[in-house]
């Protein structure tokens, strides 16, 4: 069982641990760590007469997200570029986004404007940093700047080590420059 299920059962957060008399802090606590205790995944259980089914077995523990999952990441207005931790599609309403900022660990649940999400890509740059849609981005050899747009890197035949990020679109908005090519 994992906090999207969880989420995604109660409908909010508030909902959610008013049901086992949790606090908030300790249900943001399970977000950050990937995982719901077994006890409280049992009291989840025991709730929902089996809707939500507890598990030992963590999934997070046992395989990297960026093995499998698209790799995600926001652009907050507030709070700057933060990493996805999971998208909740419930039917007739918005898309639910949980998302985590490094510098003050704020976690939080918006419906959001799907322009500031941005997908990851399998490749990395010179310094070793992964790709994303709207980065821009420089060609070492050919100092020609790119934004890069859903699966462009094939375009701009962009190859592993051979660029490097210099930003991304949202900071140049915010700093006042228009993107690139």
């Amino acid at each position: 069982m994992t906090t999207d299920e969880i989420h995604a059962y109660f409908g909010s957060i508030r909902k959610a641990i008013k049901a086992i008399g949790l606090t908030r802090t300790s249900f943001y606590y399970w977000i950050s760590q990937g995982k719901v205790p077994y006890e409280r995944q049992k009291e989840y259980e025991k709730l929902t007469n089996g809707a939500l089914k507890a598990s030992e077995y963590s999934f997070d523990q046992t395989i990297k997200e960026s093995e499998i999952f698209p790799i995600y990441r926001f652009y907050c207005e507030k709070l700057g570029m933060c990493k996805i931790r999971s998208l909740t599609f419930k039917a007739g309403n918005r898309p639910t986004i949980t998302y985590f900022h490094s510098n003050n660990e704020s976690i939080s649940f918006t419906s959001f404007n799907n322009e500031n999400l941005m997908q990851g890509f399998p490749i990395f740059d010179s310094l070793g940093k992964q790709l994303f849609e709207n980065d821009i981005v420089i060609k070492l050899k050919s100092s020609i700047e790119y934004t890069i747009k859903l699966l462009e890197f094939c375009k701009y035949d962009l190859r592993e080590n051979e660029f490097t990020i210099i930003g991304n679109i949202f900071e140049r908005i915010k700093n006042g420059h228009k993107g690139s090519k």
